[in-house]
């Protein structure tokens, strides 16, 4: 996706990455976590800021953007501002 008037911040963790696909993780209420961890309202409410502000939310693979190795398995995430 070009992102050529937006600025994006990158938020990528070392752990197990997404386990569900990303347009299921971004439904209210929708939970991965096992048990009764998380409410699953997160990246909804993200999405939904997102949205508002004529941003984007995505969830880029590992090689989109300059991310060091370290993270390659992890989560990535990115909400991206529109200029």
């Amino acid at each position: 996706e070009d992102l050529k008037g937006y600025t994006s911040i990158i938020i990528a963790d070392n752990g197990k990455g997404f386990s569900m696909p990303t347009e299921e993780i971004i439904k209210p209420f929708f939970s991965g976590k096992p048990g009764d961890a998380g409410m699953g309202i997160g990246l909804h409410i993200v999405d939904e800021s997102m949205k508002a502000q004529k941003g984007l939310l995505l969830f880029p693979d590992w090689g989109d953007f300059n991310i060091p190795e370290e993270f390659k398995d992890g989560a990535i995430t990115a909400i991206c501002f529109k200029h």
